[in-house]
């Protein structure tokens, strides 16, 4: 397991690069202790995602060219003052993080003498009627579910197990919802469960790290508590500060969005990510074998979602590449070699598999719009606030 290096950059790219980093480091951790940060998962993600043809797309508009006024006005984009966060790791931070890497190693425990109640993990077995008659696939023994309104199955099957025994056997009527794709015979249909909850599942967790447990969560990098100690809070430390100046960021460019004033709708641009967006779908359709109007409903989105979701993107770009012409940002080649080599360096990798990855356009943008940012929260103020925390 490769030591946490933190780079300074300011981009949004690299804040979010540095929280895989993070990520990378505590899923070793939590996870199996493979070490990918390295590999390209390119190949694997091409395999299964559908892709579109950009030639057949409608154009984008031509933001370099043209006069972004006749579309928006942007009243505000400086002396903002948001409300944020301290980047300071607490005490309660960073032992709810240690108890995660205690729930490695805790027992579970089977639990009957006390009421259910929201978030428990439950033990149950139930059988599905409809007319009175057992249903195909309605019937269950042992299965787990956690207790809440999404517990995985039909909506309303948690209703009646709040505040009960284990033991107990409730009867739930449901409804199935009038599009299920699982079973389009079941839809709409009213269904009578009986549950029966057999216990409730804890987990009793060990009261503290042991040199043991250390040295199976990091191969054996680490073979004392107190050395582990040092560096996981160091990594906890950094990942805060790139969570908190990421949301800051955000935060700051929805302020500057909300407070523009459109003129006129980009329809150009509308029709172009509503077209890239509907090919997408007609994508995922032609790899499953699926009608487009059934891949949307399995996806649980509308044409009005696609709609405004385009129309959303579109102004996104229309402020944005205003704002690169008010402030004069550019991006030069040197400077993309420069942050690339960072990146690179960051995640442990090569500056080839980060552009076969995302492709040199997209990065370009990338570290174009981390460019701007960096202009934009240099020109408001970032405030703590004890409700953000």
């Amino acid at each position: 397991m490769k030591r946490f290096i933190f780079v300074s950059v300011a981009l949004t790219l690299c804040i979010i690069m540095l929280l895989s980093v993070c990520s990378c480091q505590l899923s070793k951790i939590f996870g199996n202790g493979e070490d990918t940060s390295g590999e390209s998962s390119s190949e694997s993600v091409s395999d299964t995602t559908p892709e579109t043809d950009a030639e057949t797309l409608p154009p984008q508009m031509d933001f370099e060219n043209l006069d972004l006024a006749e579309f928006v006005t942007l009243t505000k984009f400086e002396g903002f003052v948001i409300k944020t966060r301290s980047k300071e790791l607490t005490d309660a931070e960073y032992q709810e993080n240690i108890k995660k890497l205690l729930s490695n190693f805790a027992e579970t425990v089977k639990v009957t003498d006390r009421v259910t109640q929201k978030g428990d993990i439950l033990n149950i077995d139930f059988e599905g009627y409809i007319d009175g008659v057992k249903f195909e696939g309605g019937t269950a023994k042992g299965q787990s579910i956690t207790l809440s309104e999404q517990t995985g199955y039909i909506p309303g099957f948690d209703a009646d197990l709040y505040g009960i025994m284990p033991g107990t056997q409730v009867e739930t009527t449901v409804t199935f919802p009038e599009s299920y794709p699982n079973n389009p015979d079941m839809a709409g249909k009213e269904a009578v469960f009986k549950i029966t909850v057999n216990h409730i599942v804890e987990k009793k967790l060990p009261e503290a790290l042991t040199d043991e447990m250390v040295s199976q969560l990091t191969s054996k990098e680490y073979t004392n508590v107190a050395d582990f100690e040092t560096y996981y809070k160091n990594l906890l430390i950094e990942e805060k500060k790139a969570v908190v100046a990421q949301e800051e960021r955000e935060a700051l460019w929805d302020a500057i969005y909300e407070a523009a004033v459109f003129v006129k709708e980009p329809t150009q641009q509308v029709d172009h990510y509503l077209a890239k967006a509907k090919a997408y779908y007609q994508s995922m359709a032609d790899m499953y074998g699926m009608s487009y109007e059934s891949i949307l409903i399995s996806a649980g989105v509308t044409e009005d979602q696609l709609v405004k979701e385009a129309t959303e993107s579109a102004k996104y770009d229309v402020v944005l590449n205003a704002l690169y012409k008010i402030l004069g940002v550019t991006l030069s080649e040197s400077e993309y070699e420069t942050e690339l080599k960072e990146i690179a360096e960051l995640n442990n990798t090569t500056t080839e598999a980060i552009v076969n990855y995302y492709g040199k356009d997209y990065l370009m943008g990338a570290f174009r719009y981390g460019k701007l940012m960096d202009q934009l929260c240099e020109r408001s103020t970032f405030e703590i606030s004890e409700s953000k925390e």
